[in-house]
């Protein structure tokens, strides 16, 4: 899944991934504190960051090679 993406895009693709991780165990109470997270609204934030973070490394695709020899 992350094989097409540039450097950045997997850099970008995994950050987004914990930040999502994050918020979704501290906003629905999975996990009781994080210092990272200290409430349930930046945790909702985290979220959405974390969403944005994944829809945005979709654009870091690695071009085709052109096979000119």
């Amino acid at each position: 899944m992350v094989k097409k993406h540039t450097t950045l895009g997997k850099v970008t693709y995994w950050i987004g991934f914990l930040f999502f991780i994050f918020g979704f165990f501290i906003r629905f109470e999975m996990l009781d504190y994080f210092v990272l997270v200290p409430s349930s609204s930046i945790a909702t934030a985290y979220i959405f960051i974390g969403i944005s973070l994944l829809l945005s490394s979709n654009f870091m695709i690695k071009g085709k090679k052109s096979e000119n020899s």
